[in-house]
């Protein structure tokens, strides 16, 4: 599933990125440095924890992004039949890009992961 794009003019975000499925297909959602500011994780109608794994790469340029063969950068949780919101008030800084999977296993040389019937939507803040 592609990623969505909004680019907004408020003091505290100035782009939104929005996966409406983030399953286990690796992500690019921005190339170049970046930095997060919110993240809202929506795994209510699915009945499996859900983790957000995420990279500090692009996928490019043996910078490898390999669900389940790249170890992640972070991994953020959210549990079944819940919503999470993930607030970075001084902003999470990724230096060379953003690229994000989505797994309903934390570990990452085992990755069991989400059925595109129970993948989840994840909105992403991003500052300027």
């Amino acid at each position: 599933m592609a990623i969505l794009k909004y680019t907004v003019g408020t003091p505290s975000f100035s782009t939104v990125y929005r996966d409406l499925v983030c399953d286990i297909t690796a992500e690019l959602v921005q190339d170049g440095a970046t930095n997060v500011q919110q993240i809202f994780i929506d795994n209510r109608l699915n009945t499996t924890d859900f983790y957000l794994t995420m990279w500090n790469r692009d996928g490019s340029g043996g910078e490898a992004t390999t669900p389940g063969g790249t170890q992640p950068d972070m991994v953020l949780f959210c549990p079944s039949g819940k919503s999470k919101n993930y607030i970075f008030p001084r902003s999470l800084a990724f230096s060379a890009a953003l690229s994000i999977f989505g797994s309903t296993n934390w570990l990452a040389t085992a990755f069991t992961p989400a059925s595109p019937a129970s993948a989840v939507p994840v909105t992403i803040y991003i500052s300027a």
